[in-house]
């Protein structure tokens, strides 16, 4: 390879990389203003304490009575009601 030729090879890999390096920047420039002009309405605005307690108290009594119907025992007050199912109550296992 003569000397010409190896630094028109170098001239040319330099440019390709110099094109590449430009394409990366304009890529990533795009990407920062799309970043920029996101908006920021998909975010759920914040609850307050209070509302989330009362959420989860409402769902408590929700599933509280949905098994209370189901199984027709009173989990709350640890009894059996009358129903679908019939309830006995056993001896507790003895641990030596």
């Amino acid at each position: 390879m003569n000397q010409q030729h190896f630094w028109n090879s170098v001239d040319s890999t330099l440019r390709e990389l110099l094109v590449l390096a430009e394409d990366m920047d304009i890529h990533r420039s795009k990407m920062e203003e799309a970043a920029r002009d996101k908006p920021r309405a998909t975010l759920a605005p914040a609850l307050a304490a209070s509302e989330i307690e009362e959420f989860f108290v409402a769902m408590e009594g929700k599933l509280l009575q949905y098994y209370k119907d189901k199984y027709n025992y009173d989990f709350v007050e640890d009894e059996p009601m009358g129903g679908r199912y019939e309830w006995h109550q056993i001896e507790a296992l003895k641990t030596e």
